[in-house]
């Protein structure tokens, strides 16, 4: 009869055991969830010391994960990347890699931010943020087919999303393909048409293509996305638009018009300095175009002593505004003796 219970002690030690670890697993997790909990409600960096803590002592992956992205989420990106020196690509959850991949990318270590993006991927194919990574990343690095590529994956995964558009655009921008990039910033806004920093970058976009009254459209539709510095900004393209076309066809009313519209650029109080500078820059071309040479010389030679060299589009206009000095003032004999003439 002694020897039973001596026979079930093994047994009854390891359900022993086992409750203990069941219990001390669900209080990891409690502390776990109550410090993501106390992160969300505005106190990450207390939570991120508490998580830090609890893993060190635990090693438990959940709260290594939770801690990734804390630390991810407030741009400590070489604490995030350096929580488990010791572990390798297959230790990290798919969350875990795609933080991990964002931070080494922001960290600028691109090299390790693609590895990681390639380890989902190849675990996980159907995990978007892996493609979606590895775009940005060969985008970054100047990989532009790979990127392409990539993006393609994504698409096929996640569908059109908001952030595979941008990614898109992000792409567009580096290829300096303007034209795409027009494309996606639309459908970005078409997606959410109260995102101002797109709204923002799609008029800006426009004004670069020289496609003002597009421009103009979308400053009209959202007055109070855009500043006072903005609407400037759209005057002085119009008005270099205006010079360049009568310089080219040979319309001197249409250049004196471009002309108008840089000094009400100039003349707003508004103006942002560099805006300035180019507005005044334009304005010797123009005033040189329409032979007002000695104002056109003067213009030059101050802006040559504020700011420096003049870029060459400007020092060619103050070669010919000086040309046309030489020449009007080599004629000013000629035009005298003929008034001399004609008042005898």
């Amino acid at each position: 009869m002694h020897g039973h219970p001596r026979a079930l002690l093994p047994i009854c030690l390891f359900a022993c055991l086992s409750v203990d670890t069941v219990y001390g697993q669900t209080t990891i997790n409690a502390q776990r969830e109550a410090l993501v909990i106390e992160a969300r409600q505005g106190a990450p960096g207390p939570s991120i010391d508490g998580l830090q803590s609890l893993y060190y002592r635990t090693q438990n992956s959940r709260v290594r994960e939770d801690l990734i992205a804390l630390l991810v989420r407030a741009t400590r990106y070489e604490e995030a990347l350096a929580v488990c020196s010791a572990c390798r690509p297959q230790d990290y959850s798919d969350s875990e890699l795609a933080n991990l991949g964002s931070a080494a990318r922001s960290a600028g270590d691109y090299p390790k931010a693609l590895s990681l993006f390639q380890s989902l991927t190849y675990r996980s194919p159907t995990y978007a943020e892996g493609w979606l990574g590895q775009a940005l990343v060969h985008t970054d690095t100047a990989n532009y087919t790979l990127a392409d590529i990539a993006l393609q994956q994504y698409s096929q995964v996640a569908g059109t999303t908001t952030a595979g558009l941008e990614a898109k655009g992000y792409l567009a921008a580096k290829t300096m393909n303007a034209v795409q990039e027009l494309q996606v910033r639309q459908a970005l806004v078409e997606q959410d048409p109260a995102n101002t920093s797109e709204l923002q970058a799609l008029y800006r976009l426009a004004v670069g293509l020289g496609a003002s009254s597009a421009a103009r459209n979308i400053m009209q539709d959202n007055p109070t996305v855009f500043s006072e510095s903005d609407r400037l900004w759209l005057i002085y393209y119009e008005a270099v638009t205006d010079i360049r076309l009568g310089i080219q066809t040979d319309q001197p009313p249409r250049t004196r018009s471009g002309l108008a519209q840089l000094n009400q650029v100039l003349d707003s109080p508004a103006v942002p300095q560099e805006l300035a500078k180019l507005a005044e820059y334009d304005k010797v071309v123009a005033l040189a175009q329409l032979r007002h040479f000695s104002e056109a010389e003067v213009l030059a030679v101050r802006l040559q002593h504020q700011h420096g060299p003049l870029p060459s589009y400007v020092s060619r206009a103050k070669a010919y505004a000086l040309n046309g000095l030489g020449t009007e003032a080599a004629f000013q004999p000629f035009i005298r003796m003929r008034l001399a003439r004609k008042c005898q």
